[in-house]
């Protein structure tokens, strides 16, 4: 009986030294999670400086001038990728999807994601951001700046929209 109290007291101090070992990896776990949150703060105030800084430059670019002829279209767009740049244009929110436009304008998803593409091809820098949720459309900044003072893909004031015809239509 005394080994068995002596073996059980034993096994309270070495449970107490585990705890303690635990309390203090959980402590140290703790700290380096507050020093990550406190670096990701950091990091984002840092790419939000950043951001500010890439905006000041390109409102330098255009201020001195900018050689339009760099950014000219090959091709002109047509009607339909004319209407999806003027989705891209407008929508202040990076979170522009194939789904949003093809909505927006009653069109499949596959015609949308083949006007972008052709969009691209003909010189339009569109950004494609992967995420896991899917991929987000969004025009180049300092290209909208430019489309917005020289109309560089000729996009007229007035709102047209575009008519979309079923094989039921020619009938």
């Amino acid at each position: 009986m005394a080994e068995t109290k002596e073996e059980t007291i034993q096994l309270k101090n070495e449970l107490n030294q585990i705890r303690e070992e635990l309390d203090e990896h959980l402590i140290g776990i703790n700290e380096n999670t507050t020093e990550i949150e406190t670096q990701y703060e950091y990091l984002s105030e840092i790419d939000a400086k950043i951001e500010k800084l890439s905006e000041k430059i390109d409102d330098i670019y255009l201020f001195l001038g900018v050689n339009k002829e760099h950014y000219e279209l090959k091709r002109e767009l047509t009607l339909r990728e004319k209407e999806i740049f003027k989705i891209l244009y407008q929508e202040e929110v990076e979170n522009v999807d194939f789904r949003f436009i093809a909505r927006t304008l009653i069109l499949p998803v596959s015609l949308v994601k083949r006007s972008i593409d052709n969009m691209i091809a003909k010189g339009v820098p569109i950004n494609k951001k992967f995420l896991k949720s899917g991929v987000y459309l969004s025009l180049d900044r300092y290209f909208k700046r430019l489309q917005a003072k020289f109309n560089l893909v000729g996009i007229e004031n007035s709102p047209k929209k575009i008519i979309q015809l079923s094989l039921f239509d020619y009938r």
